[in-house]
């Protein structure tokens, strides 16, 4: 909600995300209220599964008709294209082979943006790829990573910065380990 709080253009991350929410809430109906919700609404059958639906979304509905009614302010709809800065079709290429495939939602959202829609997103990959690496200790790609971010000029987002950090920390704790 920030974009159309503030008045300001939306990203292309903020974009696609509002794509995202959007489309699941067109696929489901509502946005569920998260995994544990899902969860018990599957397991309920008949009208215990509508009531509990309901009792669980409402908070969601809530905030999703609070960010339609923004971005029907004068000039506030998320852009219909995605648009921004592009990267390279080869630096695309690795960060897409380097996303490892979990069946969210947005990977079938992403798969069915137009190329330079994709291309348009590639401060958003780097920070998924960044995020999955460090979770598996991939520091070789972590450093590659930064690497590429540096040298497209997408290095200045706080999760590069953090990344280089955790880096630094882990090559030091290693030194230290002996």
């Amino acid at each position: 909600m920030a974009w159309p709080l503030t008045s300001s253009l939306w990203s292309p991350t903020a974009a696609f995300g509002f794509r995202v929410l959007a489309s699941l809430e067109d696929k489901v109906g509502f946005l569920p209220a998260g995994t544990r919700v899902s969860k018990r609404i599957l397991e309920l059958g008949g009208i215990e599964r509508t009531k509990y639906a309901i009792a669980s979304s409402y908070q969601t509905a809530y905030v999703m008709g609070m960010l339609y009614a923004l971005a029907l302010k004068a000039g506030m709809a998320s852009p219909f294209v995605i648009t921004g800065p592009t990267i390279s079709a080869k630096l695309l290429y690795f960060l897409l082979k380097s996303v490892v495939k979990t069946g969210a939602h947005w990977e079938q959202v992403f798969q069915d943006l137009t190329p330079n829609e994709q291309a348009a997103l590639g401060a958003f990959l780097v920070d998924v790829v960044l995020i999955q690496s460090s979770r598996n200790g991939e520091f070789a790609l972590v450093q590659t990573l930064l690497d590429a971010a540096e040298q497209n000029g997408m290095s200045d987002a706080p999760l590069c910065a953090q990344c280089a950090e955790f880096l630094s920390r882990a090559l030091s704790f290693r030194e230290w380990a002996g």
